[in-house]
């Protein structure tokens, strides 16, 4: 019966909505907090002369993202070759 009335319905609701968004937020500290301690690992595998292909495979992140982070820890870096014409 309690389920007619728009005020429970609404206060079910919203303390839904605050479950889920304090548990987003513990989410995102954890995904931040991980993230660097991913790019603190692929700078020092980097370093040990690991492949870069192994590390975008075991990181799981983007190219872009592992060479932004290597070239703003100052690895050594090849410079990129030029695209060839088909």
């Amino acid at each position: 019966m309690s389920d007619d009335i728009p005020e429970v319905r609404a206060t079910a609701a919203l303390q839904r909505v605050a479950t889920l968004g304090a548990r987003r937020t513990a989410l995102v500290a954890e995904t931040a907090q991980v993230t660097a301690e991913l790019r603190e690992a692929c700078i020092e595998a980097a370093r040990a002369q690991a492949s870069r292909k192994r590390l975008r495979e075991l990181s799981g992140v983007s190219h872009a993202y592992l060479y932004d982070w290597l070239r703003d820890a100052g690895v050594d870096m090849k410079p990129r070759r030029p695209r060839k014409k088909p």
